[in-house]
């Protein structure tokens, strides 16, 4: 079948109840359907399906034994699904409670009689949208505290691999806050020009242990590492102020991987937002920066996710 699309981030289309063209493909049907439940490799495709992708129900009723019954055949098994939602004019409490009890989340629009014209504005905003980090202004985090170093300017690369990897995180992140200022505002070729000729030397800015006298970060003196997993470690460190703090290092691979850049960018920028608007609940931030990537926050004892 399609099994191995499942694998591959590439679009596909799976024409699951019969093709145009080929009548005794077509399931509309009780016995053709029954037929086709039957199947375990069918089966295991659409679970498969559900639970590994963002899927939208247009012009179908989820609840419709077709589709519903994988739905709920995961939700039986105590299994979530994915991303599931359901565009319907549906408004009543019954639809609410089965799409809840498997997982689906609704996107309720109004019609008139015939008119479902809301479904094509839908589609049209879905279509039209830009994600804010590609909309406005290029930034990055960086550390906003002035520099111990002794240069007034950044070296060219080759001065570079004289100086200490401390020193070279701060002039090159003095930079970075000069080319992209906190407002947002730069030029987000120049600032790419800029990594690339400075490649050597932000490579060495992202190395650091803990262990004396490497474990020096951007004024953080890292102790020990408290955890590791795919995206970063997390260290116990020191903050410049003498207080205890963890400190969440990306791996140096995120540089070259704009996703992953722009996903930690973003995670920042959201962290900033419930530190200023004071959410309780939340692991007070305290700064970032990007060369390299790291946030510190405060120190909270307790077993990692990984323990727990």
């Amino acid at each position: 079948m399609l099994a191995s699309a499942l694998g591959e981030h590439r679009p596909f289309v799976a024409n699951l109840h019969g093709e145009l063209g080929d009548a005794e493909s077509w399931v509309l049907t009780k016995h053709a359907l029954d037929s086709i439940l039957r199947n375990e490799g069918y089966k295991t495709f659409i679970s498969g399906c559900l639970m590994g992708f963002a899927n939208l129900f247009v012009g179908i009723s989820p609840d419709d034994v077709a589709v519903g019954g994988h739905l709920q055949a995961i939700a039986d098994l105590g299994l979530t699904s994915g991303n599931n939602y359901w565009l319907t004019n549906r408004g009543s409490e019954a639809t609410d409670r089965w799409a809840e009890s498997v997982g689906l989340q609704v996107i309720r629009y109004r019609s008139d009689g015939d008119d479902h014209s809301e479904v094509g504005e839908f589609f049209d905003d879905l279509l039209g949208f830009v994600p804010p980090e590609l909309s406005g202004p290029f930034s990055v985090p960086t550390v906003d505290r002035p520099s111990e170093s002794a240069l007034d300017e950044l070296p060219d690369p080759d001065e570079m691999r004289l100086l200490d990897a401390e020193e070279t995180r701060q002039l090159l992140n003095t930079r970075a806050r000069k080319l992209l200022n906190a407002a947002g505002e730069g030029d987000e070729e120049e600032y790419k020009q800029f990594l690339d000729e400075y490649d050597e030397a932000i490579y060495r800015a992202w190395y650091v242990t803990a262990a004396p006298p490497r474990n020096v970060l951007h004024g953080y003196e890292l102790e020990s590492e408290a955890g590791r997993g795919s995206f970063a470690r997390v260290f116990s460190a020191l903050s410049p102020a003498g207080d205890r703090v963890a400190v969440k290092l990306m791996h140096e691979d995120i540089r070259n991987k704009p996703d992953l850049q722009q996903g930690f960018r973003r995670g920042v920028r959201s962290m900033r937002i419930l530190a200023e608007r004071g959410v309780e609940g939340m692991v007070p931030y305290i700064e970032a920066s990007e060369i390299p990537a790291f946030v510190s926050m405060e120190w909270v004892e307790g077993p990692s996710l990984r323990e727990a």
